[in-house]
C-alpha cells in the first residue's frame, strides 16, 4: 500500500485545479487573518487616541502619542493588504513587503528611542518582535504566492 503525502504540487493523476484551489485557499487564509489584524490595530489606534492626551496630562509621557501614528498606518497597510489578497491581485505583494519595511524600521526606531523600562514593557517588545516574525513569514508565503501565478 502506497503512503500518499500532502503535496501542493499537482502529480501525474492530479487535478490542476486542485493545486488552484489549495493555493488560493492558503491566500484566503493569509488574507482573512491580515484583515482582522489590521481592523484591531485600527481601532487600538483609535483607542489610544482617546487615552493617550490624559496619560500625557497625568504623566508627562508622550510615548503613547509617538506611537499611535504607527500602529495607524501599519494597521491600514495590514488591512489593504489583507483586502488585495482577498481579490488575488498582485498589489497584495508591494503592500506586505511595505509593512514589512514599515515594522522593521519601527523596531530599529523603538530600540534606541524608546527603550522598554519595565518588565510589562520588555515583555511586549518581545511580542511585538513575535509578531514581526509571523508577518515576515506572511509576507514570504504572499511573495510565494505571487511567483506561483495565484496573484493576478
Amino acid at each position: 500500500m502506497e503512503r500518499r503525502g500532502l503535496s501542493l504540487y499537482a502529480s501525474p493523476g492530479r487535478n490542476a485545479w486542485e493545486l488552484t484551489l489549495r493555493l488560493a485557499a492558503i491566500a484566503y487564509l493569509i488574507a482573512g487573518a491580515s484583515l482582522v489584524l489590521g481592523i484591531l490595530a485600527l481601532n487600538q489606534a483609535r483607542s489610544e487616541r482617546l487615552t493617550a492626551a490624559s496619560i500625557e496630562a497625568l504623566t508627562g509621557d508622550r510615548t503613547p502619542l509617538k506611537v499611535r501614528w504607527f500602529i495607524a498606518l501599519f494597521g491600514a497597510l495590514i488591512s489593504s493588504g489583507g483586502l488585495a489578497l482577498l481579490a488575488l491581485s498582485r498589489w497584495a505583494a508591494p503592500i506586505f513587503l511595505l509593512g514589512m519595511l514599515l515594522a522593521t524600521a519601527y523596531l530599529i526606531y523603538a530600540s534606541r528611542a524608546l527603550p522598554p523600562l519595565e518588565e510589562a514593557h520588555a515583555l511586549g517588545r518581545r511580542r511585538t518582535i513575535l509578531a514581526i516574525y509571523v508577518y515576515a513569514l506572511a509576507t514570504a508565503l504572499v511573495l510565494w504566492l505571487e511567483s506561483e501565478g495565484v496573484l493576478r
